[in-house]
């Protein structure tokens, strides 16, 4: 379980206000304000609690958005990207991509290396899991009478970190056949955790 303490509630209102704010110029005198800190006092807060500089957790947090957007957005180019996150040049936006994923954006997105992706990722996950922890209560589950559906299925089954590659080809594999997510339904069939299982185990089905 995790506990809350006045001090981590403030610091998670700045995750979140960095999330809903990755394509704005963030600013510390903004953010520091949204925590109520001093600026110096965010600076030392920030590191202590996240465990990693305002900085480089904003940018990864942003990297993390775009990689999303080149691997499953064909409809958006690179400038209109690096806009989203905050970034006025495609140069800039460039230089940082490649520096936290070793791909330039053009190259991921045609043949994206997730698992050194996924591995430089996952201490953003785990500082956001122990931050912004996702609340699950027994009263949000709700039975629903489902008719019989006839589904085509696209299963991964072994490591979570290639899970992006088989989204891609099923959203491929939909465009190929005109199954658009407006007129077909989509549905996520989950086996396990990916914490609790070997890589190797986990499954997960696409339909």
């Amino acid at each position: 379980m995790t506990t809350t303490t006045p001090e981590s509630n403030r610091m998670t209102k700045v995750l979140d206000f960095i999330d809903a704010h990755l394509d704005q110029n963030l600013s510390v005198e903004e953010l520091s304000a949204v925590g109520a800190y001093s600026v110096f006092h965010f600076h030392r807060q920030f590191s202590a609690q996240v465990g990693l500089s305002c900085f480089t957790y904003v940018q990864l947090c942003r990297m993390k958005s775009a990689a999303a957007q080149l691997a499953f957005r064909r409809d958006k180019n690179v400038t209109e990207i690096a806009l989203d996150h905050g970034y006025d040049e495609p140069e800039s936006f460039s230089r940082a991509f490649k520096k936290h994923t070793g791909q330039a954006p053009s190259a991921f997105r045609k043949s994206p290396l997730w698992e050194p992706w996924y591995s430089r990722l996952n201490a953003l996950t785990q500082l956001r899991k122990r931050h912004m922890p996702q609340q699950f209560k027994f009263e949000q589950v709700e039975l629903i009478d489902f008719k019989a559906t006839p589904i085509a299925v696209y299963a991964h089954h072994g490591n979570p970190s290639l899970l992006p590659q088989t989204i891609r080809h099923f959203i491929q594999w939909r465009k190929e056949h005109k199954l658009t997510p407006t007129r077909y339904a989509t549905f996520n069939f989950l086996y396990q955790h990916p914490d609790e299982v070997a890589p190797e185990d986990f499954r997960l089905d696409l339909a």
